[in-house]
């Protein structure tokens, strides 16, 4: 008998290979689908759209488009963009409390994005606000925001 040995290069690749496979099929159907989905889009197109979204309708028109590409470098920008409308743009509030309501997905994605990446400033910008200037029937999303906040720091 001969036996014939693979190349090491070969038994890597393999190897490799079995652990992808076993990683897709332990995976939930709905995540190797955005996977995927997100895959067929362009991170240009994703990262120059982020640019526009200058208030919390844009920023939720945004989510609905490209939020399962959030990871990278567009993640970074959307932790920016929730900190500079939280920090700088209160006024926006309300807006932001009715989509956060009508997408849970959305309110997590807020959430989530008020993170280490904000600026001291903004993050003392933001917990003023959540304390001084929550609108009444938004008390549940400035509780939430000023948890966030503080678990950032």
């Amino acid at each position: 008998l001969v036996s014939r040995q693979r190349p090491p290069g070969n038994q890597v690749l393999v190897v490799a290979m079995c652990l992808f496979s076993v990683c897709v099929a332990a995976c939930p159907s709905n995540v190797v689908a955005d996977v995927i989905e997100c895959a067929s889009e362009t991170e240009v197109q994703a990262d120059a759209a982020i640019n526009d979204a200058d208030d919390w309708q844009k920023l939720f028109d945004h989510f609905q488009a490209f939020g399962k590409c959030d990871d990278g470098a567009l993640a970074e920008s959307y932790s920016y963009r929730v900190a500079d409308l939280l920090a700088t743009h209160w006024d926006g509030i309300n807006e932001m409390n009715r989509l956060s309501k009508m997408s849970a997905p959305f309110r997590a994605f807020i959430l989530r994005h008020v993170d280490s990446l904000m600026t001291p400033e903004q993050a003392n910008a933001i917990s003023k606000s959540v304390k001084t200037r929550c609108p009444p029937d938004a008390k549940s999303i400035c509780a939430d925001l000023a948890l966030a906040v503080n678990d950032s720091m």
